[in-house]
């Protein structure tokens, strides 16, 4: 035990222990007397230094080496690094005029007195900051953390404690444990935070970032992942880089080079055949996008369990750290939305999955609906919510900055989020496991996530133009993949993918890993599939457009007899009156209505009662775990605009609802003709338009290189990447014949294909709604 201050010279004496830090064993001490240091071994004097009056900064660690030093030189073993810290810390304190002491027994305040100095406990465990971490997530607004070392049962624990929750001091028994006991007293806890500060200078600094992507160190660009950082040339050390857990496997290997750099993205190219072209192609294309940065949309990987989306999922995940496997994708909607949302703002430039958007309830869809138009919408606006501090100052915002793919058993529901969203459906039965499970293995072995380390080393010294570019390169691509009546954002989907995947075969080429030819043969394969993807997106748009939700949810109310409407005079409707929500409830054949009464039949109109109608709907989509995504006046401009309602003039403005006499009384309604409803080509509103067709990809894409406007056949893109002889071998079985008719799946008429399916963007035309 320290032995404690006399009266006469108000000395202290700190203890120290041998290297096995056991608790009880003794050791040399230190006893400060003034502005003396002496160390003590079994109560005889071994060396001792006079602290000048005006001492450098470095003076306490220079005074204790000096002591050090002298006791090995006089026979005596030295006290452990720890020991040697907390004099150090003592030695702080007497230089400063601070009457705070540290031991093992804990910290404490020497405390003035008329009696003397009185050792008053502040805490009962050594305690100091070792380091100060200051964490940069590229949101402009630094944080802080106190990294603290201490001492707990003879056992040095390190623990992490937020800037902001140091001074309240209620961190030392959650982070400590039970035994760590603060002296009571509002007083005391200011005291003891006040010791622990003066005790710990200087405290060194760490400057961490805490974001992945890239970033300008120095004169150039940079790519941190979570083991550091990969520039120009190759790893950069002394580049500290700290994830939070679940983004803590984006750890890219040292890029390899010459024939393992080739081998390594030949491996990544046999990704693409582990199921059909039209879902593995987008997610490749994603890999490479998402770190040229700027992105504003997601993908959507959808089919049924058991398909593979996972399996899929993980295999292009791992491009960015082979430990994010199906059971370790970094990203579910299982999590919270803020969780999720932070995750999203973190993964800089990278590809995160977010999986598993499978509702198991009514309830639990709504809230997954909710959370996915909340982090997709931010993700396609490329902007985050506004929040504030404590203070109510703003925030900086932290909208996502890579590229999400989500995946799940369901499609998040509304047009506008549709439209931000590739949706990509995987077929039951489509995977083929055989050469997933040779691609498990190449990621397992990390060459998946060596080809994208090659991949950032090459693209950081061009990172400055590639990003200036950008944007002209995917508005030539946008205007050749627009065609009439589609989405405006599907072209700019498509356009960024393309670029992705153009920038991706630039480095395979320039690296010799595929040929000139080889990468055109590719670039038609992919520019064909992700028009496919395209021409399937328009389906999922129509599904979710608010029209044709209402009318398809109107006709299924009345049919199945949960509301009704009758005639203009409240009896029965003549001709097939089980259409309008009648049935036969008795022996005498009557007809009687079913549920609420929501309008009137009266001839070729179907005449709605607005607000009954549009709240029996919502009520039908929310049993459906949906809903509409607009409000009934948005509603009825929307039928309006479709040619659905009929209009009115009355006192010289355009009424969307028209005045019509029925059952004895003037109402306003909506007219909608009877047909909407029954025939299938009124019901459904439709964006497609007729006669769209796929143009070849302009000269100048690649590396301008004139691309081929036909899709070359499977042995063809097989034989387009063999070099020597050896190549086509590795990767020719990938695209033979016998899996052409998966990944090129035949079309139904009117998709937007000629009948070769010809590779080329669609023509150039009128965008979407």
């Amino acid at each position: 035990m320290s032995t404690p201050p006399t009266k006469a010279d108000e000395a202290h004496t700190v203890q120290g222990h041998g290297r096995t830090m056991s608790a009880g064993a003794q050791g040399p001490q230190l006893r400060i007397s003034g502005r003396r240091v002496e160390v003590l071994d079994g109560g005889r004097s071994v060396c001792h230094f006079d602290i000048p009056d005006r001492p450098r900064s470095d003076a306490p660690q220079k005074i204790v080496t000096f002591l050090v030093d002298e006791m090995r030189r006089k026979g005596v073993e030295p006290p452990d690094e720890i020991d040697q810290r907390l004099w150090i810390a003592n030695v702080v304190a007497v230089v400063a005029g601070e009457p705070y002491r540290i031991d093992r027994s804990g910290v404490t305040w020497l405390r003035a007195t008329r009696d003397g100095t009185v050792p008053t406990s502040l805490i009962n465990v050594p305690v100091l900051i070792a380091a100060e971490i200051i964490r940069d997530d590229g949101s402009g607004e630094e944080a802080r953390d106190y990294e603290m070392l201490a001492i707990v049962r003879g056992r040095v624990r390190e623990v992490r404690v937020r800037a902001a929750r140091f001074g309240g001091m209620a961190w030392p028994t959650e982070a400590l444990g039970a035994e760590a006991i603060l002296a009571p007293g509002q007083a005391i806890r200011d005291r003891a935070r006040a010791a622990i500060q003066v005790l710990s200078r200087p405290v060194p600094e760490r400057y961490v970032y805490a974001h992945l992507g890239w970033r300008r160190l120095g004169d150039g660009w940079a790519y941190l992942h979570s083991g550091g950082a990969i520039g120009g040339e190759g790893f950069l050390p002394g580049v500290e880089v700290e994830m939070p857990a679940p983004l803590a496997h984006f750890v890219l290997p040292e890029p390899p080079e010459g024939e393992a750099l080739r081998q390594a993205v030949h491996a990544s190219l046999r990704f693409l055949d582990v199921g059909p072209d039209a879902v593995t192609v987008p997610v490749f294309c994603a890999i490479w996008r998402s770190v040229l940065g700027n992105t504003d949309f997601s993908l959507h990987l959808a089919g049924r369990t058991g398909a593979g989306k996972s399996e899929l999922a993980a295999l292009a995940q791992q491009h960015f750290g082979k430990a994010m496997d199906a059971r370790h994708l970094p990203g579910a909607w299982s999590g919270t939305a803020n969780a999720v949302e932070t995750l999203a703002f973190l993964a800089k430039d990278a590809f995160l999955t977010v999986d598993d958007f499978a509702p198991q309830s009514a309830v639990d869809g709504m809230r997954l609906q909710r959370e996915a138009d909340r982090l997709l919408r931010a993700q396609g606006n490329a902007a985050g919510r506004v929040r504030l501090h404590s203070d109510a100052s703003l925030r900086a915002a932290r909208p996502p900055r890579g590229l999400i793919l989500s995946t799940g058993e369901d499609v998040p529901q509304g047009q506008s989020l549709r439209a931000r969203l590739l949706t990509l459906e995987m077929p039951a039965g489509a995977m083929r496991w055989q050469g997933v499970t040779a691609c498990q293995k190449d990621a397992a072995t990390e060459l998946y996530a060596q080809a994208l380390s090659g991949f950032v080393r090459w693209l950081a010294p061009q990172y400055d133009d590639v990003r200036r570019g950008l944007g002209s390169e995917m508005e030539a691509l946008r205007e050749q993949a627009t065609r009439e009546g589609q989405h405006r954002r599907t072209p700019g989907i498509v356009a960024s993918l393309a670029v992705g995947l153009n920038h991706f075969l630039r480095y395979a080429e320039e690296i010799g890993a595929l040929d000139a030819q080889g990468a055109k043969a590719l670039f038609r394969r992919a520019w064909n599939s992700l028009g496919e993807a395209a021409a399937a997106q328009d389906e999922y748009q129509e599904q979710a457009e608010p029209t044709g939700q209402f009318l398809a949810a109107l006709r299924a109310i009345l049919t199945s007899g949960q509301a009704h409407v009758a005639t203009t005079h409240g009896g029965c409707p003549a001709l097939t009156p089980g259409a309008w929500g009648w049935r036969v409830t008795d022996e005498g054949g009557a007809m009687r209505p079913q549920g609420r009464r929501i309008g009137w039949v009266d001839k070729e109109d179907l005449l709605l009662q607005p607000e009954a109608a549009y709240a029996e709907v919502q009520k039908h989509l929310r049993d459906a775990g949906g809903g509409l995504p607009v409000s009934l006046p948005t509603l009825q401009r929307r039928l309006a605009e479709t040619g659905l309602l009929a209009t009115e003039t009355r006192g010289g403005k355009r009424r969307l609802r028209m005045r019509r006499v029925i059952e004895g009384g003037r109402r306003d309604v909506l007219a909608i003709p009877t047909e909407a409803l029954y025939q299938e080509q009124v019901s459904q509103v439709s964006q497609n338009a007729a006669g769209a067709r796929w143009e070849p990809v302009p000269a100048g894409t690649l590396d301008k290189n004139e691309c081929p406007t036909s899709v070359p056949a499977a042995e063809e893109v097989a034989h387009s990447f063999e070099r020597d002889g050896t190549l086509s071998e590795e990767l020719g079985h990938q695209w033979d014949t016998e899996n052409t008719s998966v990944s090129q799946p035949q079309h139904s008429p009117g998709a937007g294909f000629t009948p070769n399916g010809p590779l080329g963007p669609l023509s150039a035309g009128r965008g979407g709604l």
